[in-house]
């Protein structure tokens, strides 16, 4: 029987918090959180940031109450404006971001702000998807913050440059948590950690990691679920983004540097759906021949009886590690089989547990969920300072 994992189960477990991904450890249960205040900056407030900051300001009064814990949102950044207010920023947050001047570097301007003051417990929580904000994180490591991000893109660096900010955090003693980088509000990357750092060696792992490919493939009309799953938001406003699997590909690359192999995105073999045709036109010449999008995909694998069509990412350590994502036909009853819509499933196979391997399944993608998972590291981060 498999090992079945909500993310409801694993939150009601004990928490014990391991300081993974910044060089140095912490056993102190979240239950046993001290008065403490953390100041938090917000980069970002699109749907997952503007949800988060929603969240966490109608949370603060709750926390502080319950938990003694004083979280104030002192900056709020945009690509071309920074709210800056050492007091607290509140529920009125949209308007007074409104009513922020123009500038030209608002990372920069906080930055220096923060080096100036070094205000205790400083956390920047990038929810963007802008590599020119990941390339600052060495700078605000530096200046004395943690670093709490939704954005992927320092998790897929070049080997060489990922090491070095690891290295960069635990000379500063900062930490870094990124549980949204893959599955969203799910409980994957600590508890894949935990297995990992525990000495349980991780022998392969096996999922659904886009919600987009997923919603497409779990209805049987390709030419029409890809208008709705734009329509709804699941894609890329160019589609062809999610279906060359290059995001698979990079979350991949993100749980394998987890569990210790040293690979680059260039190690992982990708399967595209996308036609060679379509790859360099416009957006709208590729929406318009979606039916060649759906014969070349029929082309690929034809299902088997009683099995569906999944994108799957892999990853297996045993022997040579091998990385790869496609189009597999996987049993309609297994756990990947049986995923709908946009949520996310990931088997993880272990030495201690042989054949049979945890499963954790839910939501996988959403601005709400996501925004919950970025929140969720906020109070993870706030056991360890």
């Amino acid at each position: 029987m498999e090992h079945l994992y909500t993310q409801s189960r694993i939150s009601s477990l004990p928490t014990y918090s391991i300081g993974c991904r910044t060089g140095y450890y912490s056993t102190t249960p979240s239950s046993a959180v001290s008065k403490k205040v953390l100041h938090v900056a917000c980069i970002g407030h699109g749907t997952v940031g503007g949800a988060f900051l929603d969240q966490l300001t109608a949370q603060r009064q709750a926390l502080y109450s319950e938990e003694s814990l004083d979280i104030r949102i002192v900056a709020i950044a945009s690509s071309h404006a920074l709210l800056l207010d050492p007091k607290g920023i509140g529920a009125d947050w949209r308007r007074r971001k409104a009513e922020t001047p123009y500038s030209s570097d608002p990372v920069g301007s906080l930055i220096d702000y923060q080096r100036t003051h070094r205000l205790p417990n400083m956390v920047v929580v990038d929810n963007t998807a802008s590599a020119q904000i990941a390339a600052r994180y060495p700078e605000l490591v530096r200046a004395g913050c943690h670093l709490i991000s939704s954005n992927k893109i320092a998790n897929t660096h070049p080997l060489a440059q990922y090491r070095a900010l690891r290295q960069l955090l635990e000379t500063h003693r900062r930490h870094y948590l990124y549980e949204t980088n893959v599955g969203a509000g799910l409980p994957l990357i600590d508890h894949l950690h935990l297995l990992h750092t525990s000495g349980d060696q991780i022998t392969a792992i096996r999922g659904l990691f886009s919600g987009s490919l997923g919603y497409l493939f779990s209805t049987d009309d390709l030419i029409q679920a890809l208008p709705r799953a734009i329509h709804e938001g699941y894609t890329e406003p160019d589609p062809r983004l999610d279906l060359s699997g290059m995001d698979v590909a990079r979350k991949l690359l993100i749980l394998a540097r987890e569990v210790g192999l040293s690979v680059e995105l260039e190690d992982i073999e990708v399967q595209s759906l996308v036609p060679p045709h379509l790859r360099n036109c416009s957006v709208e010449a590729f929406l318009e021949k979606l039916p060649d999008v759906a014969a070349y995909i029929r082309e690929m694998v034809q299902p088997a009886e009683g099995e569906v069509l999944r994108y799957v990412g892999e990853l297996t350590t045993e022997g040579k590690p091998r990385l790869r994502c496609g189009l597999k036909s996987v049993p309609a009853e297994s756990s990947l089989g049986q995923v709908e819509g946009a949520d996310s499933c990931f088997e993880i196979y272990t030495r201690s547990y042989g054949v049979t391997p945890f499963v954790i399944r839910g939501a996988g993608a959403g601005a709400e969920v996501t925004a919950r998972g970025v929140f969720g590291d906020l109070l993870r981060l706030s056991t360890r300072l």
